[in-house]
């Protein structure tokens, strides 16, 4: 299923919700999440069993903020109105995820965003950020990666667009003033370098190569490889 397909399916199914009366309390708290956050189908879309009409009595909601404009203007909403998981889920989410990365539980902590994944109306609600439009368009880009594996203290420019694309590539710069593009596969991460700031970084260092040949020096993170992070530094 292509990128273009998964965002009609959604689109579609969220209208399907909200032409009619909610059948089950996750099309209920779809729709109310639509009004709080006063975005449209084409931006807040459902994913997981309520996209698949799968949903069960214990089903979570899964949704997806779409393109730039959008997220930017959810996340003011529902980082003032969301309900944060309590301690045992929370713990539980970080054992979880840090398991599937080999990562201590406590760097996982670091990137739990309330609104990412929070409770409404007894449900747990977990949301995905992403651009279609970024991930539709033409490559531009070749990543090559080497063996070698740095571990550095970069900033990373707030609210750039791009990371929102996958994989994710933002804009960052050393302490001692080197220029990298981080490169990253892992959506856990999506959150916290859309925020920017201080983070220490461990990857693999490569580089991305553009359509004229020319390339920018790079840091992959999220490969299967190795064991790698993005660990903020002001949280």
């Amino acid at each position: 299923m292509t990128a273009r397909s998964i965002v009609c399916s959604s689109v579609t199914a969220a209208n399907i919700i909200l032409a009619q009366s909610p059948n089950n309390i996750l099309e209920e708290i779809y729709a109310s999440l639509l009004a709080i956050t006063e975005l449209e189908p084409i931006c807040l879309k459902p994913t997981g069993s309520l996209l698949l009409g799968s949903t069960h009595e214990g089903s979570d909601l899964d949704l997806v903020i779409d393109e730039y404009e959008c997220v930017l203007q959810a996340l003011e909403k529902l980082e003032n109105m969301v309900t944060p998981l309590n301690l045992d889920k929370l713990i539980d989410w970080a054992i979880r995820e840090a398991r599937a990365r080999r990562l201590p539980i406590e760097y996982i902590l670091k990137l739990y965003r309330p609104w990412q994944r929070f409770v409404y109306a007894t449900r747990e609600v977990s949301i995905s950020i992403a651009s279609s439009t970024m991930r539709m368009r033409d490559e531009k880009r070749l990543f090559h990666t080497g063996r070698r594996i740095v571990k550095v203290n970069v900033f990373i420019e707030p609210l750039q667009p791009s990371a929102l694309d996958y994989p994710s590539v933002v804009q960052a710069r050393s302490n001692s003033g080197e220029s990298y593009q981080i490169v990253v596969f892992d959506g856990i991460y999506t959150p916290s370098i859309l925020e920017g700031g201080p983070f220490l970084v461990r990857g693999v260092e490569g580089k991305t190569i553009r359509q004229d040949n020319d390339y920018d020096d790079a840091i992959f993170v999220g490969v299967s490889e190795e064991i790698t992070f993005l660990l903020p530094r002001n949280s």
